[in-house]
């Protein structure tokens, strides 16, 4: 059953309320949006009505300004209660008893505060090279400037909304990453004691969720801020520039939260190999060979073809529990290409248009 309660939430400030109201997160991403915007639009024109020539030339930064809070809180919730709700999964199909949710919650005051200060020290890093990289001046330039800026009133409200904005999605990094790692953790504790039952192995698969959670948002986001980087129609560029580094990210983070799963197939392909070795030993004559196994209740009654057919039903259980996500990796891993394919034949077909002759 899907849950809204967010426990992974639980002393966060502005988080409580969501329990409330079971808002989901995609709702509440369009809230955000259009929070920022009206408040970003507003501060538009303030300045166009004081500075025309500087509200123009920043106007498209509301669109950032409110993507990317409203983007990365979205995330940071979404996976939270899909963390929360695999925990449920697993309880509800028998494969723990129990699921300690309190320990995806930061119980230390002196932690949380940690996390506020290190994110909002990488929210306005983040802000300043972005600032820098626009402007195309130096980063300490850059601070200089802004901090300069900063007493001229017209053009205070956006760097303002700018700084809130970048400080917001750092904080969200910051803490998403510290949720990922203790996550990863129970995780761990959980693939150490879970039962291996190889004939209902697909239940193992609700292992494999969030790590796919994680490498389907960076793909989309990757082939998203590739999409975007190719309007100039240099493709190779914002491949090398962009798409490079995103899927660096994209590999790490898959990686962080997925030393579960190699752990789990450990002890799977363990579990295989000895049913295995019983099966083929009773194969060839041993029916004491049964004891121990998976069929052992039902050893007297299993005839030679049972016994052969029981062992290629062992052969085929997958190792890695991802056999119940195939289509949907398949699907989500051609996004990449596709979105750079579609933008090379866009590209062709403008420059088609614009440079054919007319007949």
């Amino acid at each position: 059953m899907k849950q809204y309660d967010s426990v992974a939430l639980t002393h966060y400030w502005g988080f409580n309320w969501l329990t409330k109201f079971r808002m989901n997160g995609l709702f509440l991403s369009a809230i955000l949006f259009g929070m920022f915007f009206i408040l970003c639009y507003s501060a538009e024109i303030f300045l166009v009505k004081n500075d025309g020539q500087i509200g123009t030339g920043i106007s498209e930064l509301k669109y950032v300004f409110s993507l990317l809070p409203a983007i990365f809180i979205s995330v940071w919730i979404s996976l939270a209660r899909g963390a929360q709700n695999d925990f449920i999964e697993m309880r509800e199909s028998g494969l723990v008893a129990s699921v300690p949710l309190e320990k995806l919650i930061q119980n230390s005051p002196a932690k949380r505060r940690f996390e506020l200060s290190l994110g909002t020290l990488l929210g306005l890093t983040l802000y300043m090279v972005g600032r820098a990289a626009t402007t195309a001046m130096p980063f300490l330039q850059t601070i200089s400037n802004t901090l300069g800026d900063l007493v001229n009133i017209f053009i205070l409200p956006y760097i303002v909304l700018g700084a809130l904005c970048f400080t917001i999605v750092g904080i969200c990094i910051v803490r998403v990453t510290t949720f990922l790692w203790r996550q990863t953790r129970l995780f761990l504790e959980l693939a150490d004691t879970v039962k291996i039952d190889l004939l209902r192995a697909e239940d193992l698969a609700v292992f494999a969720n969030q790590p796919l959670r994680t490498m389907i948002g960076t793909i989309v986001l990757m082939s998203s801020m590739l999409t975007v980087g190719d309007i100039d129609g240099e493709l190779g560029t914002s491949y090398y520039t962009v798409g490079i580094p995103l899927q660096c990210v994209m590999l790490l983070s898959t990686i962080i939260v997925s030393p579960p799963i190699w752990f789990l197939r450990k002890r799977v392909r363990k579990a295989k190999r000895n049913e295995l070795s019983k099966i083929r030993n009773a194969i060839l004559g041993d029916p004491q060979a049964l004891i121990g196994s998976r069929i052992e209740i039902h050893k007297d009654d299993f005839k030679l073809p049972d016994m052969l057919y029981y062992e290629d039903r062992i052969k085929a259980v997958w190792e890695w529990p991802f056999h119940a996500h195939v289509r949907r990796m398949a699907f989500y891993l051609i996004i990449p290409p596709a979105a750079w394919l579609m933008s090379a034949l866009v590209e062709i077909m403008v420059d088609n248009i614009l440079v054919s002759p007319p007949s």
